[in-house]
């Protein structure tokens, strides 16, 4: 039985702005990009992309500058 993953409004928000960017630009937003788009620290846009990571929301590749990706198991808004 597959249970829906609830997902806060900062969560929602990084997901939603890691898939802005990649719509916009073809690639991964750095941390501070995202953090920027956040209104939030690089730092704890780190740990934020950590936590989704983390709870397979998103793909983070180790030792990338531009790795972050919204994994395909990522529930939709609404």
């Amino acid at each position: 039985m597959s249970r829906r993953a609830y997902i806060g409004p900062r969560q929602r928000a990084a997901l939603d702005a890691v898939a802005a960017h990649w719509r916009a630009y073809g690639e991964s937003p750095t941390r501070a990009e995202l953090g920027r788009a956040l209104g939030i620290t690089a730092v704890s846009a780190h740990l934020l992309a950590g936590k989704l990571a983390r709870a397979g929301l998103l793909i983070v590749a180790p030792r990338v500058h531009r790795g972050m990706e919204v994994a395909a198991a990522a529930p939709e808004r609404g």
